[in-house]
């Protein structure tokens, strides 16, 4: 049964529902895994959970309009991937298997504290525009122009912003992105 068929079975879905999913299912994906530890099936539960509701809220017309879609969309799917681990839903018997790669080390878990512990001192030491810059692009999640539109500024003095932060932080020390080369 095709992707089509099935939304025609289930009810229509709004057409920015394809939109959004082909713009922003990498990013959910990716922020969901994360929060999993790693774990890709629950990724992959976050991110369906996530366009499910999309769905739900675009069919709604009494729904609040969601100003950026693609926050929306990753904390719905983070916050799901973490309550699923809350209630036990990772939990499943391992005998006769093998240890899952994606647990952690101890060893590993202490050298990201470390390296996210780095991160938030060189952050603090940077001026506070280049830091309200920093953290609406990758933390909170907007894009380049939304983030120019809420500091005031342009979209260009947004990207430089993010360039001079990454230049000085140093687990992202030569690494250029798509938003510096736009």
């Amino acid at each position: 049964m095709t992707q089509q068929a099935v939304s025609r079975v289930e009810g229509e879905l709004p057409p920015k529902w394809e939109e959004l999913y082909r713009s922003h299912h990498r990013t959910v994906l990716a922020a969901a895994t994360f929060a999993a530890g790693g774990d890709v099936h629950a990724g992959l539960d976050g991110l369906q959970q996530a366009f499910l509701r999309a769905g739900e809220r675009l069919k709604d017309p009494l729904a609040v309009p969601v100003r950026s879609w693609r926050a929306w969309l990753r904390k719905v799917a983070v916050r799901h991937v973490i309550q699923a681990r809350a209630d036990g839903a990772h939990l499943l018997s391992l005998e006769g298997h093998d240890q899952p790669d994606t647990i952690p080390t101890l060893e590993s878990w202490v050298f990201s504290r470390e390296e996210y512990r780095t991160l938030l001192k060189a952050l603090r030491a940077m001026p506070e525009r280049r830091r309200q810059a920093f953290a609406l692009r990758y933390i909170a999640g907007y894009t380049v122009g939304e983030t120019a539109v809420i500091m005031d500024s342009t979209e260009a003095n947004v990207r430089n912003l993010i360039h001079l932060v990454r230049k000085e932080l140093p687990v992202w020390s030569g690494r250029e992105t798509a938003d510096e080369r736009a």
